[in-house]
């Protein structure tokens, strides 16, 4: 899994997405769901952004529709969310800026989505060489779609902006960025313990079962060269 930031008047990071976008305000998951008893459900998660409503809907086997609407504005709105795993913090230093008009190989989604980031959409080699490995990918594409910054071609990076007082001067910056809340991965809870030993390794212990969903908080630090310190004033 990888992250690409376009950095502007406001901050865009590209994810992979699991919803599906279906109208104005609203997106979709429909996703596989087994239960205690083995049986496999289809459950269909629909969010509006505009009412600030998730309805989730599925089918039991004896054909009965359940269908269940969270609306946030009036169900514990002022709720304060904790994760159950800091995953801690992981440092990326960019490389290079992202050619917009040249980025599709990359990906097709960065054009639109850092359009107002034209100078601001930054990569790095280590990234470029990864995806030059899948299939249909080439390093030379790929490198066409980043202009590297002074620093990489003269090998003398120049100062942290946080150290440099000239308002004008070139500097590398520095931006934290922490997701405080996010499902991360499938939750698995002890059922009862199993009285044939062969059926659980011979430990006595109880199985293992999905229930639920895992949250997490992840911060990342970019480090990355800007032509004006002016450009990182909060790096101090």
């Amino acid at each position: 899994m990888y992250f690409k930031s376009c950095i502007s008047r406001k901050l865009v990071i590209g994810f992979i997405c699991l919803l599906v976008q279906i109208g104005h305000g609203i997106t979709q998951l429909v996703i596989n769901v087994q239960n205690q008893g083995g049986e496999v459900v289809q459950e269909t998660i629909t969010s509006s952004v505009s009412d600030d409503t998730c309805t989730l809907e599925f089918q039991r086997s004896d054909g009965t529709l359940i269908t269940k609407l969270i609306d946030f504005k009036s169900k514990n709105p002022s709720t304060i969310r904790t994760p159950e795993e800091d995953k801690g913090k992981e440092n990326y230093t960019m490389t290079g800026w992202v050619v917009l008009d040249r980025a599709s190989p990359i990906s097709r989604h960065i054009p639109p989505l850092c359009s107002e980031a034209q100078d601001s959409t930054y990569a790095r080699d280590v990234d470029l060489k990864a995806w030059a490995e899948l299939p249909g990918s080439s390093i030379s594409i790929l490198e066409s779609a980043v202009k590297p910054f002074p620093s990489v071609t003269t090998g003398s990076p120049p100062s942290r902006c946080s150290d440099v007082s000239a308002i004008w001067a070139p500097c590398i910056c520095s931006l934290e960025m922490c997701i405080g809340w996010y499902p991360c991965g499938l939750k698995y809870c002890k059922g009862k313990p199993d009285t044939n030993p062969l059926l659980n390794g011979g430990g006595g212990g109880g199985s293992s079962y999905r229930c639920g969903i895992k949250t997490c908080r992840k911060c990342h630090q970019y480090s990355y060269y800007v032509r004006e310190k002016q450009q990182c004033l909060w790096d101090e």
